[in-house]
């Protein structure tokens, strides 16, 4: 009860969803339009303008304290209100913390996603939203072009003697 009325701010009206009972609520702004708001405050959150509309969705501005499990569900069950999610990524090194993509079936529902749900609160941060530079495996695998990567090897100058290893037994 106390995180609700911590998390709840003057303007912003509280949305439950019972997939979050469990978990902290989040707030849509109370004009969830994203046309109607200044263009100096859309111009900070639309961080990528001029990437391409594509089915992926790149979501910052993460709250980092929540396990990466919890933090999947409640991004999956959100961005599904809009269509079909096909994968939800995310990353926990250090350079992706607070960091995930959804890919949706349809561009056209992740545009819709990406305009309704920006800056939406979600476990007390705003949710930034762009769309992807790169199209994620799921959405190749969907269009049937994906091709798996091949590993980098390590070249046979840099990879460790078989008798370096103490702990490897030499039968």
């Amino acid at each position: 009860e106390r995180e609700r009325e911590r998390m709840e701010a003057p303007g912003v009206e509280a949305v439950s969803r019972p997939v979050f009972a469990a978990m902290a609520p989040f707030s849509v702004p109370a004009s969830s339009s994203t046309a109607s708001s200044s263009s100096s405050s859309s111009s900070s959150i639309f961080a990528f303008a001029d990437v391409p509309p594509c089915q992926t969705l790149y979501v910052h501005n993460l709250n980092e304290k929540i396990k990466k499990h919890d933090l999947s569900k409640a991004l999956y069950a959100l961005f599904s209100e809009f269509g079909p999610v096909l994968d939800v990524h995310i990353r926990r090194t250090m350079h992706l913390r607070g960091q995930a993509f959804v890919s949706f079936k349809d561009i056209n529902d992740a545009t819709r996603a990406m305009h309704q749900l920006q800056a939406t609160d979600l476990f007390g941060k705003p949710l930034h939203i762009s769309y992807s530079k790169e199209k994620s495996h799921a959405v190749l695998k969907l269009e049937g072009v994906f091709t798996k990567m091949k590993k980098r090897s390590v070249p046979h100058s840099l990879r460790p003697e078989e008798t370096e290893n103490p702990l490897r037994s030499v039968v």
